[in-house]
């Protein structure tokens, strides 16, 4: 695929698939770095394998591109792709049910500078300052180990909502629940992180 201009990125993503549809396919790159980010951190958070998860990823986007014209207008762009990358991981697991994973302390979460390697991630919200003190910790493998101890239902809303920068309402939609328990969910996931930093800091250091 050619380079992207960056003004083009500003374009919607409904403007950006009528281009794709229309014949202009280069516009697609950059539906995939708009969102291969927040696909990678779910394939590696759900199969902690780099491999697996670069596979997943990969295949969702040619999935998304040959099923383009399917997509419907009248729900998120990010639920769409979201959900096929839900249903290959699915399928992944029921094709291999005795495949092992790679011995992790935890996965690796996707970096766009240094192209899917451990690195700090910042945190938007005003109330997640224990969340903040993780992601913008420098030790990565710290870092990894606090976002892997949560559980799956906790640790899926702290990747799309403070290291994708995902909307209540996009999670909502994404995890079909409710955006009060979207909230509820991130509050809970934000206060296991705050106790493990607190049982793990000692010296006044944050690990």
């Amino acid at each position: 695929m050619t380079s992207v201009r960056t003004d083009q990125i500003k374009m919607s993503d409904s403007e950006i698939i009528e281009k794709v549809l229309s014949g202009d396919v280069d516009y697609f790159e950059i539906i995939v770095k708009k969102y291969e980010k927040m696909i990678y951190n779910l394939a590696i958070v759900k199969t902690h394998n780099r491999e697996n998860a670069q596979d997943i990823s990969q295949e969702c986007f040619l999935r998304a591109y040959k099923m383009l014209r399917s997509y419907k207008t009248d729900s998120a762009f990010s639920t769409w792709i979201y959900r096929i990358c839900q249903n290959l991981i699915f399928d992944f697991y029921r094709k291999n049910k005795k495949i092992k994973t790679v011995s992790l302390s935890a996965p690796d979460l996707y970096d766009e500078d240094q192209n899917q390697k451990n690195k700090e991630k910042d945190i938007e919200d005003t109330d997640s300052e224990p969340a903040e003190q993780v992601i913008r910790a420098e030790k990565t493998e710290k870092i990894r180990e606090i976002i892997n101890s949560l559980p799956e239902d906790l640790k899926e809303i702290i990747i799309l909502r403070d290291l994708n920068d995902i909307s209540y309402a996009q999670i909502a939609e994404m995890l079909d629940i409710e955006i009060g328990t979207v909230k509820s969910r991130l509050s809970r996931a934000r206060e296991k992180l705050k106790d493990y930093i607190i049982k793990n800091n000692k010296n006044g250091e944050l690990f």
